[in-house]
């Protein structure tokens, strides 16, 4: 789709600034900490594999042929949930809170009880794969987390 090419697109280009960077290159105007560019990197990369897992995500709900009206609800509930908390993190990216990141962070946990749940309740193939995508998903809020509040400390 084009929005997953405007993704890889700007993951590639934020590559070759990181790059030239670290070559000397200095394109920005000033030093710029190696260390910083790494977190950069790291949430560029983690960003680049969420949007990859959304996709799969609706990709296997647009397939999915339930019955069970409470399990889809449950399913958007829990992905309402994620999606607070990716809007949360990248408020602290912009405005360098870390205590909201680790708040954050810590919720990975609750999701991935609440997808394991949903995973007891289902028997459609479909909606399995969208559950363990959406278990991976809150894997990398949390890893963009960790790029907050190591990025801060």
């Amino acid at each position: 789709t084009k929005r997953d090419l405007d993704i890889n697109r700007l993951i590639y280009l934020s590559l070759r600034m990181i790059k030239k960077q670290l070559r000397g290159k200095n394109s920005l105007g000033s030093k710029v900490d190696p260390i910083a560019l790494l977190g950069a990197w790291d949430l560029l990369n983690n960003l680049e594999h969420l949007a990859d897992e959304l996709k799969r995500i609706g990709r296997n709900l647009k397939k999915c042929k339930l019955k069970n009206n409470n399990l889809k609800k449950d399913f958007l509930r829990v992905f309402d949930i994620l999606i607070e908390e990716y809007d949360k993190v990248m408020k602290s990216y912009f405005t360098r809170d870390i205590n909201s990141a680790y708040s954050a962070a810590i919720t990975k946990e609750k999701i991935v009880e609440a997808c394991n749940k949903l995973a007891t309740k289902n028997t459609d193939v479909c909606m399995a794969n969208a559950v363990e995508k959406l278990k991976a998903s809150s894997t990398f809020v949390r890893n963009i987390a960790r790029v907050v509040y190591d990025g801060l400390t």
